[in-house]
């Protein structure tokens, strides 16, 4: 089974490459180091095209790349700049013909046309306002963290961290442009940083400022948090965050950097959570994770510089990858 990875070259990583995961152990097969930083991928249904969120020099200017798959190789199609700065995150539209792309520093969201694999030039750029200023270094102004789209919809969920909100947007199908329709408020101070689906009318979204996840559900048309809990184990009273959000059947994976773990949890019929497990990772700073299934998962150790394989709460093989952010399968 094969998985690609994002990293940050300008913390040694080699680019976006290509693991191989066989027989409990892990192999580097390629990377490309032509684009500076692609951190967050997202792949096409097809498995051909391979999309990165990327920025360039000191002052971070954001930037969206594109990658042919052939083979084991990947191979630069395109690169526009988003006009924002941190590019984080992208994301596609259900039909694949608009990618979406998230600025942190600048607090904006970047709208492109794609066309067999090449981004066109930006067509829209949406600038948050504002920042709840409850944690002031970190929300003195909007950053938008993630932007995934609501199943079967064209609604586009919106994470900003500074604000304190999920902002939902409405996406004109035939040009691929947004209109605001909405926010979800969210605890003061808890710093929304990603949020997955389960299903049309619930989400789970990672808290980074708190540790903690938020669950919702849409009750008579209104998004409404039904649980907040920590994703660190009691106790704890050190320095860390939430980053990845990821799902497994009946269960729900979280990534904490700090604290360097990722918390489990048992997804309930009604969508509550229990059986909060806490899984050691290796690793500094685990900035991605995907599960395996319930017992096993890859993570990506941004600080650590590896890919490391976990199963049954151990490390059970890692190879080095200096910048590793993202990991996802192919």
């Amino acid at each position: 089974m094969k998985f690609l990875i994002g990293t940050y070259t300008n913390a040694g990583g080699p680019g976006a490459g290509i693991v191989d995961y066989d027989k409990g152990t892990l192999r580097l097969v390629s990377a490309c180091r032509a684009i500076d930083n692609p951190g967050y991928l997202v792949i096409t249904k097809d498995k051909k095209t391979v999309y990165a969120a990327a920025s360039f020099g000191k002052d971070e200017k954001g930037a969206v790349a594109s990658y042919r798959l052939e083979g084991d190789t990947l191979i630069p199609l395109s690169l526009q700049p988003t006009g924002g700065t941190s590019c984080c995150h992208v994301t596609l539209s259900e039909d694949e013909r608009f990618l979406y792309a998230s600025n942190y520093d600048t607090g904006n969201l970047a709208v492109f046309p794609v066309q067999d694999g090449y981004i066109m030039p930006r067509e829209q750029l949406i600038k948050h306002t504002g920042g709840s200023m409850v944690v002031p270094d970190r929300q003195e102004s909007a950053h938008v963290h993630q932007a995934i789209f609501q199943p079967n919809s064209t609604r586009l969920f919106v994470c900003d961290l500074g604000l304190d909100e999920v902002v939902v947007y409405n996406q004109d199908e035939e040009t691929g442009h947004l209109i605001k329709e909405t926010s979800i408020p969210c605890a003061s101070g808890c710093g929304p940083r990603h949020l997955i689906f389960d299903g049309e009318n619930r989400f789970y979204l990672g808290c980074e400022l708190s540790n903690e996840v938020m669950h919702f559900e849409c009750i008579d048309g209104q998004w409404k948090c039904l649980e907040t809990i920590s994703t660190l184990p009691e106790g704890f009273t050190g320095k860390s965050s939430v980053a990845a959000v990821r799902k497994y059947k009946n269960y729900l994976f979280i990534s904490n950097r700090g604290y360097h773990s990722a918390c489990r949890f048992l997804i309930g019929k009604d969508g509550s959570l229990s059986n909060k497990t806490i899984i050691p990772v290796s690793g500094n700073f685990p900035r991605d994770i995907w599960p395996l299934d319930k017992d096993s998962l890859l993570a990506a150790n941004q600080l650590g510089g590896t890919v490391e394989l976990i199963e049954n709460g151990k490390t059970a093989f890692e190879i080095e990858v200096g910048g590793a952010i993202c990991v996802i399968p192919l």
